[in-house]
């Protein structure tokens, strides 16, 4: 029990990280970010002609579930190998 407690403070932890990892790198970019109309002119054609098709966002729950699941298994996993390391 307290391996499966360790395990979700571990990924609680690593989810918090990640997405603060993102919210500092768009924060980041969007203080550096400088505007060139010259270049973007240039893109126009581009833009008008091609048409993309898919997904433009992802589903939120399944990438905090994905996160979630795999801290856990990733915390049992390198407990595991720590314990047996550490016993030779």
């Amino acid at each position: 029990m307290k391996t499966i407690v360790q395990s979700v403070i571990f990924s609680l932890l690593l989810i918090v990280v990640y997405y603060g990892v993102q919210i500092g790198i768009g924060y980041y970019m969007t203080l550096h970010y400088v505007p060139d109309i010259v270049d973007s002119y240039a893109q126009v054609g581009y833009l008008q002609h091609q048409v993309s098709f898919g997904v433009i966002r992802g589903n939120p729950d399944l990438e905090f579930a994905a996160l979630f699941v795999g801290g856990c298994a990733a915390f049992i996993l390198l407990k595991t190998l720590w314990l047996r390391t550490k016993r030779k």
